[in-house]
């Protein structure tokens, strides 16, 4: 509900800010136009976010195992068995999208190559398991909102290479303090406390996490200053991968890391 709210806000915002530099005559349709675009931001936030991270589906041919194990852990918990989905990122990173009735795993391709049987078993229980907890419903909706935030700034400056470290450093905390706003540690927490009823899993997932770093750009200025100056260097299409793979993420407090 937070999320949906944070994006009327934000609509709202370029609402106002069309109607102080557009032509009277074109109010109407700007706002017009801003509410088709809340109704698809609402209706398919994931699939936007897909776009975004320039996902594609994986189907059952290529990885046959991830499939099969994916809805045995769905039909485990109880919840609609997911679509897989993989990018090339550059962080070992999994989102849980949920909207409507849709769920979808997307899944940074290095993870499926690297990662054992026991592994990947560990976290598709992890992801579907934030299905359960309403946690991938509330993470959809505030990626989107980070993502928004991002856009205007990486299609207007993004080709001009010399604006970057501004977006980095301008746009980054102002989106950063959105997405919190709509995932907060608060529910990462909540779905780590559930998480531990189930130590066998819990137990692979972590080792897992051993395993891979993760950004956890809350936990420390200077890695987030590091990460930041070297996002910069990038495109505006990686940059905005980045943006996502940087923003809170549920791994990030894996084990009690803040």
């Amino acid at each position: 509900m937070l999320s949906r709210l944070l994006l009327v806000g934000y609509l709202a915002f370029w609402g106002m800010l069309g109607q102080l530099l557009l032509p009277q005559s074109w109010t109407w349709a700007w706002w017009g136009g801003l509410l088709v675009i809340w109704v698809g931001l609402t209706l398919w936030s994931d699939k936007f976010l897909l776009h975004f991270l320039q996902a594609r589906e994986v189907s059952r041919a290529e990885w046959p195992l991830v499939h099969r194990v994916s809805r045995n852990q769905a039909f485990k918990l109880g919840v609609t068995a997911p679509a897989l989905y993989t990018y090339n990122g550059f962080f070992a990173r999994l989102f849980a999208l949920h909207r409507g009735g849709r769920v979808v795993f997307v899944v940074e391709r290095s993870v499926l190559e690297d990662a054992d049987e026991d592994e990947i078993a560990a976290l598709m229980f992890a992801l579907t398991l934030q299905v359960r907890e309403q946690v991938a419903g509330r993470a959809t909706g505030a990626l989107l909102g980070l993502a928004l935030w991002w856009l205007p700034f990486l299609k207007l400056m993004g080709p001009l290479p010399g604006l970057a470290p501004l977006g980095q450093f301008l746009v980054a905390p102002v989106a950063g303090v959105w997405h919190r706003a709509g995932f907060a540690q608060s529910d990462v927490r909540r779905f780590y406390t559930a998480f531990a009823r189930y130590p066998h899993e819990h137990g692979a997932f972590n080792r897992w996490v051993a395993r891979h770093p993760q950004p956890r750009l809350q936990a420390s200025p200077g890695r987030d200053f590091v990460f930041r100056a070297s996002a910069a260097s990038h495109g505006p299409r990686e940059q905005l991968i980045l943006a996502l793979e940087g923003a809170l993420h549920p791994w990030d407090l894996a084990d009690g890391h803040a």
